[in-house]
């Protein structure tokens, strides 16, 4: 836009003057110069007019002088006449140079304002409308206009009316643009109209009750967010802070979508909470706003507060109400209230029209409703419903027919007489929809269907693991879960099962429905293993398998179940003091049908806590048990707590008492025999002669598992072991009474260290070993005593061997414990090796592997076995001991072969430090006889004296003595002191054995002395 020139002039023209104020003499020729300018100004004569101004402005002044004083008015009148007259000619020096003049006479403030607007007009000719108005505005800053004059206020406005009307055809291009979707130049002209607004130069955009800005701040948003730029939206949108007005209201909203796009959901919700704040007025996004702020809480798991906000949409009739509804019933379905569903679906599908896609929808969700609670019929009536009859909606048909399917197999679980047509359906179904998008579904229905068919008809299960077999490169995370869960049904190997729960249980699988389910599986299946096996490391994972099962569950009989099952496998694991608290928890919440089971878990629990504070709360809970359930399913194992408890604590009568009330109560069941048994212990201990008791036991109870026991224990260990002939004809005769029994395997090694001869102790020990062997496989877990006593009997076996040259099998039998203590997981070891990592009995088994390698010069194998022990050793701390010393022994005399005498030194050393507290006199004298050797052969002749003098000089009598004196004759003459050495050698042969004989020999052949 620009303003012609003679509109500016016409602008600012002044009224012609009514008079002059200098001499009247003077009048007539001033008011004739004025008149001559004022009429060529008229006729376009500039030149004329500027010179007729300059004369007239070089004859006059403000000031009182040789030239004629005017007054400020007139004054002003001839410098803008003369700025015009020069303007129009396009001389632009003499308009600012005239003004700045009267600038500089300090003219009075009435006239400054127009002064000022001269200033600024003829400045800011040549610049750009948007420059005038900015100056016009410093302007108005230090000069209100209040106080300019008309004509002043005329060209502000004009020149603002002209930006006013360049913007606003801005605003119409941009909003044409907008519609059109080209979001890129609407954004361009928007920014631009932004751009004025800030810089000042869009004057109805400055006015304060204007909506302007934030009208072109809205669009430039909404413009933004169609091109997906949520941060530049975001920027824009709450740029200002006001969230009064409507289109405030409005930005808040497109401020919330655009958090949500970025899935910020806290600011988003925080946002649509502000924007529900007010009433709904005119608001258009209202229930929208409610609906987003039902489905922020859903995900988030506030179904409470989702159910608030849902509740608000249901009873109206627009799709958003819809939606909203069915929203609901998808909650009520997750919460396990499915006739909440119902009832709301209900209602919604007589509102639907038949056309209406969301139809499917809610027939489908009824469907659910209906099956969850397992109104099959009619849940296979809303499926049905929910199969649509156009192809326009046929992403319903599949994921219909897939639960139409369960339906199906939900039927045939409840009609036993049609159930395997009905299966057959399902069968159909999922078969028809395998190569759809719900092939994964379909697979599994297939697999679960064979686990149905396997259990009701014993078919097989090949075809399910054919069906998974690709299932954990092609499934989603729940088909692989669920898949994984098939299989450990369908496995009858326990290690296939645990691998097959390891992985079910794996943290990508956490966000799946059926993790908890996995972690449950997972819990009992090491709880039964532990329990068979007595494997502590099960029993620990099944407790944090339920640990981590419980919170995923929210129905209180499934978490009471856990609760219980963990408490047991703390108890299982002796960790009782990390189970009460869960039983406390229970106690307080579980019907009387659960009390008196989780009564007795408590007293069970309590009663293996060895701090006192925890005896009286199992004796209450025990006792509780016993009187407020007298046919209680957990009477006879609170009674047996109870009295292990009192037995434990040494209150021995109250065992007893206990006890005998037990085997009374049930005397004519197998139960009495258990209860007398342990009577008969309590008599025992408190001086009573229990002999009696138990000959009644295994009498009258010859088939109960305590009969055995009983009979064994009518004599001690001592009887036994010291050859008491009534005791050991007792312990014969058990084979004969008690055939089956486990004791066997103590008994027949008990008879073997007994025998007479080596040939009688092989056969007994023999005998405990296929004792152990029958019994083994009904061994329901590891039992620590008859483990002992056959690994026992192997060891004093192998000596046999070893003692009768029977190296190969003395080889077998080692070889065979020593794999069993290789192995980490060995039932038959574990227990030994969780009180040692390097238990003696291995100990004794390798040692006897290396005397057999010795004794057949197998150095290699030897050198091996050696090492390997040498590690264990290392690997379990133990640093000292008889044999330890026996096998760096033994390393040393390796060296000695290897004619490495100095390794040998080192070995015998260590040898001897290891074996200071546990060798015997005569070990540690041939210990020494090894080392003063060794010396000898490195001429350490007085290292080698000082030795052999140290076992001399003991007052012990032993064969090693005399070799000592012997082999000290020896270094004598090697040292060339020969009168030493006979004397040493006729001391010698003053004695018996070996080495006196040899002493003697040695004086004939080497001195001549008979």
């Amino acid at each position: 836009m620009w303003i012609p020139l003679l509109l500016t002039i016409a602008v600012w023209g002044l009224p012609l003057p009514t008079s002059f104020l200098f001499r009247e003499d003077e009048e007539k020729t001033l008011r004739q110069l004025h008149q001559t300018a004022e009429q060529a100004m008229q006729s376009k004569e500039y030149q004329k007019a500027k010179e007729a101004y300059e004369e007239l402005f070089d004859k006059v002044s403000i000031q009182p002088s040789q030239k004629y004083q005017v007054d400020w008015a007139t004054y002003i009148d001839i410098v803008l006449r003369l700025s015009e007259a020069s303007l129009a000619m396009g001389d632009s020096t003499i308009a600012p140079r005239a003004v700045e003049t009267l600038l500089n006479q300090n003219p009075p403030s009435a006239y400054l304002p127009q002064i000022k607007m001269m200033q600024v007009h003829f400045q800011s000719l040549n610049l750009p409308l948007e420059d005038r108005f900015l100056h016009m505005q410093k302007l108005i800053h230090s000069y209100p206009k209040a106080s300019w004059e008309l004509k002043e206020l005329s060209f502000y406005h004009t020149v603002a009316y002209a930006l006013d009307c360049q913007y606003e055809e801005l605003i119409r291009k941009a909003k044409r643009y907008l519609a059109a979707k080209f979001y890129t130049e609407a954004i361009s002209l928007y920014e631009q109209l932004l751009e004025a607004i800030t810089r000042g130069i869009f004057p109805k955009a400055l006015e304060p009750e204007s909506l302007i800005p934030k009208k072109i701040r809205f669009r430039l948003a909404e413009a933004y967010f169609a091109q997906a730029n949520y941060e530049r939206t975001l920027q824009v949108c709450l740029a200002d802070n006001d969230r009064e007005g409507e289109i405030d209201r409005e930005r808040l909203y497109l401020s919330a979508l655009c958090y949500q796009e970025k899935k910020e959901f806290e600011n988003a919700l925080s946002l649509f909470q502000q924007y529900v704040a007010t009433p709904r007025g005119d608001q258009n996004h209202y229930d929208h706003a409610l609906f987003e702020i039902g489905i922020y809480y859903a995900k988030k798991g506030n179904f409470t507060k989702a159910e608030e906000f849902f509740l608000q949409l249901v009873d109206g009739k627009k799709k958003v109400h819809f939606v909203a509804t069915l929203n609901l019933a998808r909650l009520y379905l997750e919460c396990q209230t499915p006739e909440k569903a119902e009832k709301l679906l209900e209602t919604l599908s007589k509102t639907l029209l038949d056309e209406d896609p969301l139809r499917h929808e809610c027939f489908f969700l009824k469907g659910e409703a209906a099956y969850a609670q397992e109104k099959y019929p009619q849940a296979r009536e809303a499926f049905e419903k929910a199969l649509p009859s156009s192809p326009l909606f046929e992403d319903w048909k599949n994921k219909a027919l897939f639960h139409l399917a369960w339906t199906y197999i939900g039927l045939g679980k409840q009609n036993q007489k049609e159930k395997i047509s009905l299966w057959q359906n399902a069968e159909s179904i999922f078969s028809k929809i395998l190569q759809t998008e719900e092939e994964e579904g379909a697979k599994l229905g297939l697999a679960h269907l064979l686990v149905l068919q396997n259990r009701a008809c014993g078919t097989s299960l090949e075809p399910l693991f054919d069906l998974l077999a690709h299932s954990q490169e092609d499934f989603s995370p729940s088909g692989q879960i669920e898949a994984l869960l098939l299989l450990v049904e369908a496995s009858d190997s326990p290690d296939t099962q645990a691998l097959l729960l390891s992985e079910a249980t794996s943290e990508r699988y956490a966000s799946t429905s059926k993790f908890g389910e996995a972690w449950l599986k997972k819990g009992i299946f090491h709880l039964q293993r532990g329990l068979e096996q007595g494997g502590r490391d099960d029993l620990t994972q099944a407790v944090l398998s339920f640990q981590n099962a419980l919170p995923r569950f929210i129905e209180e009989e499934v978490r009471s179940s856990l609760l219980k099952l963990e408490a047991k496998a703390h108890a299982y694991k002796n960790a009782p003091s990390d189970s009460l608290p869960l039983l406390e928890t229970l106690l307080a919440q579980v019907e009387d049908s659960e009390r008196e089971e989780t009564l007795y878990l408590r007293g069970l629990i309590a009663s293996h806590l060895p701090n006192p504070v925890y005896f009286s709360l199992a004796e209450t809970s025990l006792q509780q048990a016993i009187s407020d359930y007298p046919s209680g399913k957990y009477r006879t194992e609170a009674f047996h707590t109870l009295g292990t408890l009192y037995f434990r604590n040494k209150e021995y009568e109250k065992a007893l008492n206990t006890f005998t009330t037990l085997a009374s109560e049930y005397a004519e069941t197998p139960i009495a025999a258990e209860g007398w048994f342990w009577v008969a212990e309590m008599q025992e201990l408190l001086g009573e002669n229990p002999s009696p008791l138990r000959k009644f036991i295994y009498k009258n109870f010859p088939h109960s598992p305590r009969a055995p026991e009983a009979y064994f224990k009518q004599y001690t260990y001592q009887s036994y072991l010291s050859s008491d002939p009534v005791a050991l004809e007792h312990l014969r005769n058990l084979s004969q009474i008690f055939p089956t029994s486990p004791l066997q395997i103590i008994s027949n090694y008990l008879l073997g260290m007994n025998a007479s001869d080596l040939l009688d102790a092989q056969k007994a020990f023999e005998s405990a070993l296929n004792s152990f062997s029958l019994w083994k496989n009904e061994m329901s877990k590891p039992n620590m005593t008859y483990l002992y006593f056959r690994y026992q009997a192997m060891l004093e076996l192998a000596e046999l061997f070893l003692q009768k040259g029977e190296f190969a099998n003395c080889e077998s039998l080692m070889k065979e414990l020593v794999e069993d203590f290789s192995q980490d997981r060995n039932p038959y070891t574990l227990p030994f090796k969780q009180k040692d990592p390097y238990p003696s009995i291995q100990e004794e088994g390798e040692y006897a592997l290396v005397r057999c390698y010795f004794k057949q010069e197998r150095w290699s194998e030897l050198e091996d076995r050696l090492n390997k022990m040498l590690e264990n050793y290392a690997l379990s701390g133990k640093d000292a001991g008889a044999t330890l010393a026996h096998i760096w022994q033994i390393q040393g005399d390796l060296a000695i072969r290897c004619e490495d005498v100095t390794t040998a030194i080192r070995c015998y050393s260590i040898a001897e430090e290891c074996g200071q507290e546990e060798l015997s006199a005569e070990e540690r004298f041939l210990l020494w006889i090894a080392q003063s050797d060794a010396h000898r052969d490195l001429g350490e002749y007085e290292k080698a004296m000082r030795l052999l003098s140290r076992v001399i000089n003991t007052d012990i009598a032993s064969d090693s003595r005399l070799e000592a004196m012997y082999k000290r004759a020896e270094i004598y003459e090697l040292q060339g002191r020969p009168e030493l050495a006979l004397r040493q050698l006729e001391a010698t042969a003053k004695k018996s054995g070996e080495w006196a004989l040899q002493a003697e020999e040695k004086l004939r052949m080497s001195y001549g002395i008979q």
